[in-house]
């Protein structure tokens, strides 16, 4: 079972867990914040999201943790196969965040 590591009030964690409801992968949640001595052997910069994967390897920053999901838990794709059509998502996003009034 995947454990995730954050709180409820961290965009980043809670962009990591509805990834997981999202893709109906089970999970168990551990309530822990940034800097936390408990939360250095997981995060090495101390950062949440953090997870905690079924084999016990750590993986922390969103994109890596979205990026390992997607790759090892394919039912409920969060992103479109074909490259192009994942590419886009990003491109509009990229043109929002430079053309802000």
């Amino acid at each position: 079972m995947v454990t995730l590591y954050g709180f409820a009030y961290s965009n980043y964690f809670n962009i990591v867990k509805h990834a997981l409801l999202l893709k109906e992968i089970p999970f168990q949640e551990h309530k822990i914040y940034p800097g936390s001595p408990e939360l250095l052997p997981i995060s090495p910069v101390g950062k949440v999201p953090a997870i905690t994967t079924p084999c016990g390897t750590h993986i922390s920053e969103t994109t890596a943790i979205l990026e390992y999901l997607e790759d090892n838990f394919p039912a409920n794709p969060l992103m479109p196969s074909d490259a192009a059509e994942r590419a886009s998502p990003s491109n509009h996003q990229g043109h929002r965040a430079l053309h802000r009034a």
